[in-house]
């Protein structure tokens, strides 16, 4: 059950992260599994992090001023998260957009350096934007980043568990789920957890629908509930 921190500069400022530290502390403490976080907010929250869960450094991103939301530039390496305590790293792949080619060779040297030094590499892997939810179209952008060798994929749920299932079976490295097109609620959120977890999903990475959320307490334990133990989401009142 990981929480990712990274949305904020290719979407823009939250009034929730204004200061993140509070919820970093909470999570870290024990609340989440993980974190998604960039480096130099790792480095200045570095004692709410001290002691507490593993975090994955964010490798690329792009600002929410971008005419191109695709691009997603270099900002980080392995050797880098290393030297800051991360546990792995994370990247984004755009399939079919005009810099797929680019973002696959970044993925396949992250893969090469994460061997190298023992790192493992979660890849972000997207289908095109009118594709999103489609379940041939996600399961194809899993496979080509299992395929270049990323230890895990965090992709979006198709809505449905039925399609999602062949995802997953498709994908011979585990996969965890972030965007869905069920509702931004609190409901919506637990069903995404627990339809994603009855079709196969190794677990999910929530990021504004966490963060965003005013009592993201009951949610985030309503999460653990749903990819820790029955898969069934608690009443949320």
């Amino acid at each position: 059950m990981l929480v990712g921190f990274d949305q904020l500069v290719p979407r823009g400022l939250h009034p929730a992260l204004a200061d993140p530290g509070p919820l970093l502390g909470w999570l870290a403490a024990g609340a989440a599994d993980g974190l998604v976080l960039h480096a130099g907010i790792a480095v200045q929250y570095s004692g709410r992090l001290a002691g507490g869960c593993p975090w994955l450094m964010k490798l690329t991103t792009n600002s929410a001023l971008a005419s191109d939301s695709t691009v997603r530039g270099r900002i980080g390496s392995v050797e880098q998260a290393l030297a800051l305590g991360a546990s792995g790293v994370a990247l984004n792949v755009f399939i079919a957009s005009r810099h797929e080619a680019a973002q696959l060779a970044r993925l396949a040297d992250a893969v090469a350096s994460g061997a190298r030094w023992g790192i493992p590499v979660v890849a972000f892997m997207s289908s095109p934007q009118q594709l999103q939810f489609d379940p041939d179209a996600v399961a194809y952008a899993c496979r080509i980043g299992a395929e270049i060798g990323a230890d895990v994929i965090k992709t979006d749920f198709t809505g449905d568990p039925r399609t999602f299932a062949s995802v997953v079976k498709q994908c011979p490295v585990p996969v965890i789920v972030e965007e869905s097109p069920l509702p931004m609620t609190p409901e919506g959120t637990l069903a995404t957890a627990r339809d994603a977890m009855a079709a196969g999903a190794a677990g999910v990475l929530f990021g504004s629908r966490i963060w965003a959320e005013p009592d993201a307490r009951v949610l985030v334990s309503g999460l653990r509930r749903v990819v820790h133990e029955s898969h069934e989401p608690p009443p949320i009142h």
